[in-house]
């Protein structure tokens, strides 16, 4: 009898291996058994699909930068732009695809070991049932979402080379942080609805009055 063939995989596992063909026993004079030839193994697992990237940092808001210099605030005023939203995570890959099974041993393989027997008062050759295929493998786990990027920073002065702090914080405006990117979704395999992991929303960018670079 021919041997049942193995379960297809569940996701991101391999097949089953295929059953062994059934023992044939021929009657005649002696008994003589011809065992069952094996089974085709399981096919591999699909490799997980690829996380999804990350999304970019939104960029700065600094509308002056003081290099070794100083400033004082009478009729001026330093209003701070927002800063620039972060990039949206991207979305996780599909698992791949799982290997395909092997095939069950036939009469005509000649790798079986169990293929030289003979019928009693006969000589054609007796086999057992051919052995099963295996399962294909599963379909690899999907990839998880990228995080969102963090939004960008708004900062009234940037100091540098030395530059002092202003005496005061008057004439500076209120900074606006730039907004987060927002997380990117989990990989959606087709089969069972199977679905990575949804990534980090992004973090509100810094800000300050001024920053010494």
């Amino acid at each position: 009898a021919l041997g049942g063939s193995g379960g297809i995989g569940d996701v991101g596992s391999g097949g089953g291996g295929g059953g062994a063909g059934g023992v044939c026993t021929h009657i005649d004079g002696d008994t003589l058994d011809y065992i069952g030839l094996p089974g085709g193994g399981g096919g591999g697992g699909g490799c997980g699909g690829e996380g999804g990237r990350g999304g970019q940092q939104g960029g700065a808001s600094i509308p002056l930068v003081l290099n070794n210099a100083s400033v004082t605030f009478e009729q001026h005023s330093i209003i701070p732009g927002p800063g620039g939203r972060g990039g949206e995570g991207g979305q996780g890959g599909k698992g791949g695809l799982g290997g395909e099974s092997g095939p069950g041993a036939g009469p005509n393989d000649l790798q079986v070991p169990f293929k030289a027997c003979l019928f009693w008062n006969s000589h054609d050759t007796g086999y057992g049932g051919a052995g099963g295929n295996g399962g294909n493998g599963g379909q690899g786990g999907a990839g998880a979402g990228g995080a969102g990027g963090n939004g960008g920073p708004s900062i009234g002065i940037a100091l540098v080379a030395g530059s002092p702090s202003p005496k005061s914080e008057a004439g500076i405006y209120g900074q606006q942080r730039g907004l987060p990117g927002s997380k990117g979704t989990g990989g959606r395999n087709d089969a069972k609805g199977c679905r990575g992991e949804d990534g980090a929303d992004g973090i509100a960018g810094g800000h300050a009055f001024w920053h010494s670079f």
